[in-house]
């Protein structure tokens, strides 16, 4: 495909600019990619299992920065990805996972309990 600019660029009144309109041939869905072109999992549906890069201002698997993931566009996945006990997604080295209402830190742990004697 080749964009051309319209014919009236230049000798045109101050504050007056040169438009066009192109239509591109988009089939099917984006996705996007890292620096070398590996395709990224996407933050709006997190699926168990995703591994995202780092986030700058992630730096350890806890509440704290556990309550940064929605922030930053993380959303858990629901429907036919919904997530259960013992999933996991990673942010960098960052292990996290959904409680049901929010993000929590580490692989979520299966309850147990024990009747006392």
């Amino acid at each position: 495909m080749t964009l051309a600019p319209p014919d009236n660029v230049g000798n045109t009144t101050s504050g007056s600019f040169a438009t066009f309109t192109a239509t591109l041939p988009l089939k099917g869905k984006y996705a996007m990619v890292d620096e070398v072109g590996n395709v990224l999992p996407n933050k709006a549906a997190t699926k168990p299992g995703d591994v995202f890069p780092a986030e700058p201002t992630v730096t350890a698997s806890d509440a704290t920065n556990a309550a940064k993931l929605a922030g930053l566009g993380y959303v858990a996945a629901s429907g036919a990805t919904a997530w259960t006990t013992g999933q996991k997604m990673t942010v960098g080295t960052y292990d996290f996972n959904w409680s049901g209402l929010a993000w929590a830190a580490g692989t979520h742990a299966l309850a147990t309990s024990k009747a006392s004697s």
